[in-house]
């Protein structure tokens, strides 16, 4: 079901002929209607996606905490809004600057060592 998001916007970027942007991750399932609908493992998700370079995180939008390098989606068209754009200068910036702080780690206490980068 995480898939979901991935897939639609592979699909859409097929069908339009126009790739997406490369610098983003994404995860989410889709409903019917379009809606994108929350997933789990999120923290393990972003921190995947940091380690592999990706600049921005599309998510579902559940109205919990974001980090500044996430974007939170509704539906499939907000998605696609911003998985088919340009990369403007602040997302060259944020990368460089997510590059050169260093990593943070998650206390024993919230139950992993993951580094949140």
């Amino acid at each position: 079901p995480s898939l979901g998001l991935a897939a639609a916007l592979a699909l859409l970027s097929a069908l339009r002929n126009r790739p997406l942007r490369q610098d983003v991750a994404m995860t989410g399932e889709i409903a019917l209607d379009g809606a994108v609908l929350p997933v789990g493992g999120l923290l393990q998700k972003r921190v995947a996606a940091r380690e592999a370079g990706f600049a921005r995180i599309l998510q579902p939008d559940d109205g919990g905490y974001l980090p500044g390098d996430c974007v939170a989606v509704r539906s499939l068209q907000e998605a696609a809004a911003f998985a088919f754009a340009a990369p403007d200068d602040a997302d060259e910036k944020k990368k460089e600057e997510a590059r050169a702080s260093p990593p943070c780690r998650l206390s024993k206490k919230q139950g992993c060592s993951l580094r949140d980068a």
